[in-house]
């Protein structure tokens, strides 16, 4: 018997995946001919024999257990796969080997751990440009992390891989997706030192950490972020690209706009400044003794100029020129009044976005991530 590295699921499992690796294996030698991943039934058969006999008599813990050892007999293939960067192909086993212990799931009503397929099915589709999918399975491996964790009497957060992930930790030897991992805590890093460079900040990376990215209480909306940061990494290569050059394709791009915005809107309800961010810089502005009128009148202009000019207004704030009576120029307020109006601009339908939005994505972002950074400081 070839020794693929697996683990001992008994010999009838053993040797059904035995057959899967001499199928499959030999086909990715030559890539000009697609393999058809495919379980069968015999195969399928065996998968759920193993699972009947881990739980028969024993508690659940062991079916999570024996998940875990289930699903990390089928990275021989995908650890291969990704080596090649063949992304797609690694998708078709992990939702194949997943599809099979969810039909055993059903016929027992029993669940098996399924955090580790759930997380390298994340990794492949995150990593073949589907951001979107790719962070829905990477909070479906979280949240298996948790049940796991939950059930076995851990302390959360689950120090598993998939929480190092969307917490952005490179620190863990655990971290397969350390690559990534990396770079965007480069990009992180990078948009923190302008926030500072920008608004005289003092927030670091790691105080960034542990006020938000791996504080409990924030945990989706923490989620959120990375997912927006991700995208907006990804929207930003469109823009330098030139692809977004037509009105739906700015249209698009505001999605992640509209995100951030949604964040700090967030983070202000959730400490009890109100339901909109205008009712947060209104509060904000009086706390902090700012020596400007921030009312339903300033709003009212914010949202005035953007239907009617949002080229225009867009380019002021971005250049902390904006202005109406009684309103003074400080970089704090300007940007957080910016976030207010782009939430309404964006949020509401398909717009007029100008090429602005496009042509200096990077700029435009980095003023609706100024605001998030400084709440994060100076509130949480």
């Amino acid at each position: 018997m070839v020794n693929f590295n697996t683990n001992d699921l008994g010999a009838s499992l053993n040797n059904e995946f035995e057959a899967f690796h001499r199928l499959y294996l030999p086909q990715l030698a030559n890539l000009n001919q697609m393999p058809n991943f495919s379980i069968s039934q015999a195969f399928e058969t065996e998968i759920m024999n193993f699972l009947d006999n881990e739980v028969r008599g024993q508690s659940l813990q062991n079916a999570h257990v024996a998940g875990d050892k289930l699903f990390e007999n089928f990275t021989t293939i995908t650890n291969l796969l990704m080596s090649r960067g063949e992304y797609f192909l690694t998708t078709l086993v992990w939702r194949q080997a997943i599809s099979v212990a969810s039909k055993w799931e059903r016929r027992r009503g029993v669940a098996v751990h399924k955090g580790t397929p759930y997380y390298f099915w994340a990794e492949a589709e995150i990593l073949n440009g589907n951001v979107d999918f790719g962070f829905m399975l990477m909070h479906r491996a979280l949240e298996e992390d948790k049940r796991y964790w939950q059930m076995a009497g851990l302390t959360m957060p689950p120090t598993t891989p998939g929480y190092y992930f969307v917490s952005l930790n490179c620190r863990s030897a655990t971290q397969h997706f350390l690559v990534i991992v990396r770079k965007m805590r480069r990009v992180l890093q990078k948009r923190i030192w302008s926030y500072r460079q920008t608004l005289k900040g003092k927030l670091t990376i790691r105080k960034f950490e542990r006020k938000f990215l791996q504080n409990p209480s924030y945990e989706d909306l923490a989620f959120y972020f990375v997912y927006s940061l991700f995208l907006i990494a990804r929207q930003r290569q469109s823009a330098k690209l030139q692809i977004a050059n037509s009105n739906i394709a700015r249209n698009i791009l505001t999605r992640s706009l509209f995100n951030l915005t949604l964040i700090l809107e967030q983070m202000g309800r959730s400490r009890s400044m109100g339901r909109y961010i205008s009712h947060h810089l209104s509060k904000i502005s009086k706390s902090r003794r700012w020596k400007v009128v921030v009312d339903n009148n300033l709003f009212s202009s914010i949202n005035s100029q953007f239907q009617s000019s949002p080229d225009v207004i867009i380019q002021d704030f971005m250049d902390y020129n904006f202005s109406v009576p009684g309103f003074k120029t400080n970089k704090k307020l300007s940007d957080y009044a910016f976030a207010h109006g782009m939430r309404n601009y964006c949020g509401h339908g398909i717009v007029t976005i100008p090429d602005i939005v496009s042509n200096k994505f990077r700029s435009l972002t980095q003023h609706l991530f100024n605001p998030i950074f400084w709440f994060v400081e100076n509130y949480l």
